[in-house]
């Protein structure tokens, strides 16, 4: 028999999050179902299956992406990290797909690609510094790669961003941070408006995270992006009972089960496991469970982890 070590993953809730989160949307936002690394590790084939009431997928590369058509979905793909080298510009052309923009460096590769996709989302940096132009940095330079892109497409940019501290006024412990979902979105808003006057107008929106999705209806804008609520994990602190996953409505999307397959009684002073780290301080009885590190389970859980 297979070794008694399974993990479980329920399409069924992944619908049913996803209703969860339309649920929040005023009917006119659409949501670009997140399924990057192979949908948080839980499958392309599944997310295809489990988002299909979703408007969009958004994936990090063309594997996944790849995967998602021959699986037969037909609806808006987004690459979010955007292209890695010149050819994925023509894949994703060949492919219907839509691609962010989010670095000097990608947007050189857009106007010097032969062939190129005819949707493009321009990511800007409002505070979360990871990916995206900073609208304070080279303005004018950006303005001209940008001009360059609507000249290849043919149609408006679409503008997009990420938000750092989408949670942080609902958390009651906490200072407010440095960086506010609401200093991001003004800062979106303005660099928008200001680098607008040297493009096509008309381009939509997209900032919503999870917490943004489930809390900032202000941020839900024409698209949002909802990530780990997909897959019945709440964004918020996990010591606000009030917005826990059940809370929220949220269902969890996989199981990880196993089975006891030794039993060992230990004397006092006997040690268990790498390092001798557990010592029974009086008779007693242990369960050996099939799961260890090279399953996924971390090698660096403490003492007490469930």
């Amino acid at each position: 028999m297979p070794r008694p070590i399974r993990l479980e993953i329920h399409v069924d809730a992944m619908r049913h999050n996803l209703a969860v989160v339309r649920s929040r949307l005023d009917g006119r936002t659409r949501i670009w179902a997140v399924a990057k690394a192979h949908a948080y590790g839980h499958g392309i084939a599944q997310a295809v299956s489990g988002f299909t009431d979703a408007d969009g997928l958004a994936v990090l590369d063309l594997h996944e992406a790849v995967a998602a058509r021959d699986l037969g979905w037909s609806k808006p793909i987004l690459l979010i990290e955007g292209a890695f080298d010149e050819g994925d510009l023509s894949e994703m052309a060949r492919l219907d797909l839509s691609t962010a923009v989010s670095t000097p460096e990608q947007a050189r590769m857009f106007l010097q690609s032969a062939r190129v996709p005819s949707q493009v989302w321009v990511k800007l940096n409002t505070g979360m510094n990871r990916l995206g132009l900073r609208p304070d940095r080279d303005a004018p330079a950006f303005i001209k790669w940008l001009q360059g892109i609507e000249a290849r497409i043919d149609q408006p940019l679409n503008w997009m961003m990420h938000f750092a501290n989408a949670d942080a006024s609902l958390r009651s412990e906490a200072p407010e941070p440095r960086v506010t979902w609401t200093s991001q979105k003004t800062r979106f808003d303005e660099c928008i408006s200001q680098w607008g006057t040297s493009l096509q107008s008309g381009g939509l929106r997209s900032l919503a995270n999870s917490a943004a999705t489930l809390a900032l209806p202000e941020t839900h804008a024409d698209w949002v992006r909802p990530g780990t609520a997909l897959y019945g994990g709440t964004p918020f602190s996990h010591d606000e009972p009030n917005r826990s996953s059940a809370a929220l409505g949220l269902q969890p999307v996989q199981h990880f089960l196993s089975e006891v397959i030794a039993i060992q009684e230990l004397n006092p002073g006997d040690a268990v496991g790498y390092g001798s780290r557990f010592q029974a301080q009086r008779p007693t009885r242990i369960a050996v469970v099939a799961c260890g590190y090279a399953d996924g389970y971390p090698r660096s859980a403490p003492d007490g982890t469930p």
